[in-house]
């Protein structure tokens, strides 16, 4: 008779069973009555972003088992890879292949899906020469004289449920259910009267070898083990490669290890260790989140100088807040942190914690000492986007960290900087065309013919290619790949490199933030009108505080554009077709004008674009096409936007110099693939292209250039004078001592005592205004509990208050908003346009009588 217990075990067993189903793997037979065993390979879906195959980047070698009349393979999967299924088709010294498969089977624990071959031919296609055909009641798959033909699974097949497979399954593991239930009910008989000699030997054993003791220790570090793998796993997307990682340099992830161990080592000392881990490791979660996003919009890994950008939102923070509520605000965090520690330190620690505790802070930092001492020299600090993968995450951001510092250069004094500065006392010659000098900073601009194996339906920069045909164009050297747009932006406005800054360093944070700087728009502003335009928020990167203190005495960004038009999450670009001739000729003077683009912003999906006018096709994985097509698509409407404005410049009276270039490389998945770096190590990530186009001199000089010598370049080609680094550039960039008297003056400038200004920085900040066109309130009508705001100029940031309280508002169009409250006589409205972190621009008021 089946007792209770029995019936519980069962139950239990059974449910155990078909929950473990879904984590276990799956079995995928492919029966094949002709065919050979050296012709079909398999792989499968490695449940990523991006292509599906390329974590699984070993085929399986299947081996054909023959029954009566089939002859079949079955291959063990993880149960999510079934959502996409590839057959790789191996000739053997044959140019053609000819595989039949008659049917698919999927099977878990309990279930068995069979695909028939009507469902192969409709889910399964064919790629690089091989193609799918039904014949009767069996699917062929063939290719003939190709390149690594293979065919996969557009879409999951369903299949059709095989309910003998299920009732079969059912009835064994339910006679092994009561097997085990019975085995189990024998099991607790004998341990019942086993238990008490059992538990005592246990505890005599743990006494002796003192393993209550070691147990902890043992704890910690496979916790921190675990950690370092996360770390590494997220980092790279995938488990399988930080598996890699640690095989192949098991010193450098010994080193990422200890950091993790140095990390969590107080949790030795403290009362409530669970507390103390759960919110310690905030900040790793933190340090994951923050690196994933950076990676998939830049392409490049956090690094220190990124924290930096914490004070954007200290920021927030001051203007939202009064200076009383930041100060108990402060106060009272203090005072809960101290509450914190003090209940979490073990007043009564015994010793032995206590030096534990030290000693594994001095074994984590002696291993990270004598590690990084030895790898020290080969981390590459400008290539961000490969080190970190070689180096592991945490290590790289200490890397950053220390080298974040600028050292003083060698040959850095008061005599050397003046002597440098009385070499450059010469005159410049200037000249009387002073044409408009226009600027363009494409976003993630570059030609993408340069990427080997792509082929395009058309080409995808018509316009621009023509313009580097009869105009002055060339390479570009740029520091930055995938992202971190404005240190090329530093580069060219300024004439000063990045590369002697510190790691990941970002001067529109830090340093211009605060105080003017030399640059184009400074040496043009006595003669020229200087205007920036960027259609995106004009506080990122801290802009609309950065270009005053470089010169700009207007600034147009997304706050003030009006009637802009989006692409996707981006404005578009076509905004500056309007408001370059717009500066052209409401300007009484010649004009500057500095554009900063950003419709071509990636990330870039790996889906189909929608209506593609531009076909990308090559011996590349799918998904890795469907990428480029996304990004050549968007900038072939960049490069009619470029075509537009050459139209204009044609028909303008005014001599005008138009500089266009990219400001990096794209993030696309293709320039990152183990793959393709591989075949194509000599590849450059860090070169774009550039244009000078001019309506009244036709002569084409095509050279190649940094990115910090095109406002010297510039100057030249319109016959300007500039300042101490344009002069610099003009009289060294020919000779031995180039780079070493530049990276003085960059120290000096930025990081040193300002000697080549007589420590007094000559550049001032200028009174920059926001936008073309103020915000006018005409009337205000109310309706309800709400109130609608009609007048001129309105944008999508805009932001209203009533007596100094904000509340809700919906843009209607550039002549209405409203919001939801009634306003009352004697109420003062104020409307203002609002970027990513603050005001941007003049506020408009309209009170109430």
């Amino acid at each position: 008779m089946i007792k209770k217990t029995n019936c519980y075990t069962m139950a239990l067993f059974l449910l155990f069973l078909y929950v473990l189903q879904i984590f276990m793997p799956v079995s995928v037979k492919v029966s094949i009555p002709a065919g050979e065993q050296n012709v079909l390979r398999m792989r499968w879906d490695n449940c990523e972003d991006g292509y599906p195959f390329i974590g699984e980047d070993v085929y399986k070698n299947v081996k054909l088992k023959h029954s009566n009349e089939d002859a079949f393979f079955i291959v063990s999967i993880p149960v999510k890879s079934q959502q996409k299924l590839r057959f790789d088709l191996k000739p053997a010294d044959k140019e053609t292949v000819l595989v039949q498969v008659s049917n698919i089977a999927i099977n878990s624990l309990f279930h068995s899906k069979i695909i028939d071959a009507d469902d192969i031919n409709s889910c399964f296609s064919g790629f690089n020469g091989a193609e799918v055909n039904l014949n009767d009641d069996m699917v062929e798959f063939t290719a003939q004289n190709s390149e690594d033909p293979y065919v996969q699974t557009l879409e999951r097949a369903e299949g059709e449920e095989n309910w003998f497979y299920f009732y079969r399954a059912l009835i064994f593991y339910i006679v092994l259910a009561f097997l085990i239930s019975v085995f189990v009910e024998k099991l607790k008989n004998i341990l019942k009267k086993c238990y008490p000699k059992i538990r005592g030997v246990i505890i005599l054993a743990c006494e002796k070898l003192k393993l209550q003791q070691v147990f902890p220790v043992v704890l910690f570090y496979s916790y921190c083990f675990i950690w370092s793998i996360l770390i590494e796993a997220v980092s790279r997307k995938s488990l399988s490669l930080s598996l890699i990682f640690i095989k192949e340099k098991p010193a450098i992830f010994l080193c990422n290890y200890a950091f993790v161990c140095l990390w969590y080592t107080v949790g030795f000392v403290v009362v409530h260790k669970l507390t103390y881990f759960i919110v310690s490791s905030a900040i790793p979660l933190a340090f994951l989140t923050s690196n994933y996003f950076l990676l998939k919009m830049r392409g490049t890994p956090l690094v220190w100088q990124d924290l930096s950008a914490m004070q954007f939102g200290i920021a927030i923070f001051f203007d939202t807040y009064s200076k009383d509520i930041v100060i108990i605000t402060i106060i009272v965090t203090g005072i809960l942190l101290c509450l914190f520690l003090g209940l979490s330190y073990r007043k009564k620690s015994k010793n032995r914690r206590v030096k534990v505790c030290i000693g594994n802070s001095i074994f984590s930092l002696a291993i990270i000492i004598g590690i990084y001492g030895q790898i020290n020299s080969s981390f590459e600090a400008w290539n961000q986007s490969e080190i970190y993968l070689k180096n592991g995450l945490i290590l790289n951001f200490f890397d950053s960290y220390l080298k974040s510092k600028v050292k003083i250069p060698s040959g850095y004094s008061m005599e050397g900087m003046e002597n440098i500065k009385e070499e450059l006392s010469g005159e410049h010659y200037v000249t009387s065309t002073d044409p408009n000098i226009i600027i363009l900073q494409i976003e993630a601009f570059m030609d993408p013919l340069t990427i080997p194996g792509l082929k395009y339906s058309q080409d995808p920069i018509p316009n621009m290619r023509k313009l580097m045909d009869e105009y002055s164009s060339g390479n570009l050297q740029v520091n930055v790949f995938g992202g971190s747009t404005v240190n090329s932006e530093f580069e060219v406005l300024t004439g000063l490199p990045t590369k002697y800054l510190g790691t990941g360093d970002y001067p529109y944070l830090t340093k211009i933030t605060y105080e003017p700087m030399e640059s184009m728009a400074h040496y043009l502003s006595d003669r020229y009108q200087t205007t920036a335009i960027h259609n995106w928020y004009g506080d990122f990167y801290n802009r609309d505080k950065v270009f005053p203190n470089l010169g700009f005495e207007r600034f147009i960004s997304k706050e003030n554009i009006v009637d802009g038009t989006y692409d996707k999450y981006y404005m578009d670009d076509s905004c500056f077709e309007e408001y370059i001739p717009r500066v052209l000729k409401e300007s009484k003077e010649r004009d500057f004008i500095y554009g900063i683009t950003v419709q071509m912003h990636g990330p870039y999906s790996t889906t189909k674009p929608d209506a593609a006018t531009i076909n990308v096709t090559g011996n590349y994985k799918p998904e890795i096409l469907n990428n480029i097509e996304q990004y050549v698509n968007t900038l072939n409407k960049v490069d009619t936007v470029i075509g537009h404005l050459i139209e204009y410049f044609d028909a303008t009276d005014e001599p005008i110099v138009f500089f266009a270039f990219g400001d990096h490389q794209p993030a696309l998945d293709i320039l990152n693939d183990t793959d393709f770096v591989k075949s194509y190590p000599e590849y450059d990530k860090y070169t774009v292209p550039y244009i000078c186009y001019n309506n009244y001199n036709n002569g084409a000089v095509n050279v190649d250039m940094a990115a910090y010598q095109v406002s010297s370049y510039l100057l030249d080609l319109c016959g300007k004078s500039g300042g101490i680094i344009s002069d610099f550039h003009h009289k060294y960039k020919e000779t031995k001592e180039y780079d070493e008297k530049l990276e003085l003056i960059q120290y000096d400038i930025i990081s040193g005592k300002q000697y080549l200004y007589d420590k007094n920085n000559p550049y001032k900040n200028e009174n920059m205004v926001y936008g073309f066109d103020s915000m006018l309130i005409d009337e205000v009508e109310s309706e309800e509990n709400s109130s609608y705001i009609y007048g001129e100029n309105f944008t999508p940031s805009c932001k209203a208050a009533v007596n100094g309280n904000a509340v809700t508002l919906e843009y209607i169009n550039s002549g209405k908003i409203a919001i939801n409250k009634l306003l009352e006589p004697g109420e003062e409205l104020e409307v203002y346009q609002k970027g990513l972190y603050r005001k941007i621009g003049e506020s408009v008021f309209f009170s109430v009588n």
